[in-house]
């Protein structure tokens, strides 16, 4: 009876409607929160509420636990009887031998488990990550989108913001399958590299950029980002200061060959005259750019749909040209990846300590920030704790002394010549590191 008069709008919940790409640091606090507050431990009613009550403010010493005054403030409890034995689900990361192909291999795996112990060690344990990591974190959020909140509201006409985001891979569809196409290579994939640029006065342009490379590392992103600079520098001839802002996985953006490029390219190829690179807190990086993958994604499956047949990258750049979206479509070619391999590999260049900690990048030499800061335009402000560096960069077409050729009966001036193109050069790069102590 219930399902014959239940209004329309309630409608049966779907496997797709559930929350995925969650943080793990947000999902453990809660976990443990939830199951003290369960057993009345807790005085605060909400996760919220408990880290305003830790805080004298909700400012970076205080969040970041290092003010004199709340450093060691806890939390508030109640009584509650000592010794109980509870559970308390927690997210984990763990090793895990499986067999591939005839060989053991290792594998990492992430895993919901049932933990046990006692209320007093879930206690500790969930004080411990509010002290050493969780307020951190939820500061961290909060600046990094309040700082690019107040660029995008102060841009001016010689700056432009580009969002940008590697969205899932997609795979290839023909709208008549035979039983084998999913198996083995026959389902060719391509490579979406999506974002948003924003520009004073003007409304945000959309784009993405297709591969059939699906390389995610920094030659890639410079392939990627080619074509979308060069439409800056086409259609926008006023713009010196560029802003990137991006997710910071360690082995895309956030890399030291990453910054090593971003100079090479904006500085001396683009001839920018600043350059900020921006980085989001970990986990907390969805944005505008996903929404352009996914419009671009389900209008591909559409087209298929409707009868049309996407077997590679060109089939996927001509179908979404001939729709006329409101999405700028790239189609990049392979050389661009090659061209910016020879010019990594021609270089070694030096980790930047403490690089998952950092949240900006400032190049007209290279700068980097704990917290993005965009107090100045001219990006020379002392805030968060400014500190030098120096990261060499070193040229690797030397080859050892005394191993260099010599030709009988070739003028003196050649082989000298020959011999300084042989010796090894060494490029000092100052760095600014700006970070947390």
């Amino acid at each position: 009876m219930f399902c014959k008069l239940k209004p329309f709008w309630i409608l049966h919940p779907k496997c797709g409607d559930r929350a995925t790409c969650t943080c793990k640091l947000h999902a453990n606090v809660e976990f443990k929160f939830q199951r003290l507050r369960q057993h009345g431990v807790l005085k605060s009613q909400s996760l919220r509420k408990a880290i305003s009550s830790l805080c004298c403010k909700e400012v970076q010493k205080c969040m970041h636990r290092k003010c004199s005054i709340c450093a060691e403030r806890k939390l508030e409890i109640n009584g509650f009887e000592e010794g109980k034995q509870v559970y308390v689900y927690e997210w984990r990361n763990r090793q895990e031998q499986r067999l591939i192909k005839g060989k053991i291999h290792n594998v990492q795996i992430t895993t919901k488990e049932k933990v046990f112990g006692t209320l007093e060690t879930i206690l500790d344990e969930r004080n411990k990550l509010l002290k050493t990591k969780f307020c951190k974190h939820v500061f961290n959020i909060v600046h990094q989108h309040c700082a690019i909140k107040r660029l995008k509201e102060d841009i001016t006409e010689k700056e432009c913001l580009t969002h940008i985001d590697f969205s899932e891979i997609y795979a290839c569809k023909i709208e008549i399958e035979v039983q084998g196409m999913p198996f083995g290579a026959s389902r060719n994939q391509v490579s979406l590299h999506t974002g948003v640029m924003y520009y004073k006065e003007e409304k945000p342009e959309s784009f993405c950029s297709i591969s059939k490379n699906t390389r995610h590392d920094p030659a890639g992103i410079w392939a990627h980002l080619h074509p979308v600079i060069s439409e800056i520098k086409e259609k926008y001839p006023l713009v010196n200061t560029l802003h990137f802002l991006s997710d910071g996985p360690t082995t895309q953006y956030r890399s030291k060959n990453n910054f090593y490029l971003m100079k090479q390219k904006c500085l001396t190829q683009y001839g920018f005259k600043t350059v900020t690179w921006n980085f989001s807190e970990s986990c907390h990086g969805k944005s505008a750019p996903d929404g352009v993958g996914g419009l671009v994604k389900r209008t591909a499956d559409k087209q298929v749909a409707y009868g049309k047949d996407i077997v590679s990258p060109h089939d996927l750049f001509t179908n979404l040209k001939e729709l006329g979206l409101d999405v700028k479509i790239f189609l990049i070619d392979d050389e661009l990846i090659i061209e910016n391999d020879g010019e990594l590999n021609k270089v070694t260049t030096k980790p930047v300590k403490g690089t998952m900690s950092l949240h900006q990048i400032i190049c007209f030499n290279i700068k980097v920030r704990y917290l993005s800061c965009f107090c100045t335009k001219a990006q020379t402000c002392d805030c968060y704790e400014p500190r030098i560096v120096t990261v060499s960069v070193t040229e690797e077409t030397a080859v050892p002394e005394h191993t260099i050729p010599v030709t009988p009966c070739i003028p003196h001036t050649y082989l000298i010549m020959k011999a300084f193109s042989h010796i090894q050069h060494r490029l000092q790069v100052s760095i600014y590191v700006i970070r947390n102590k």
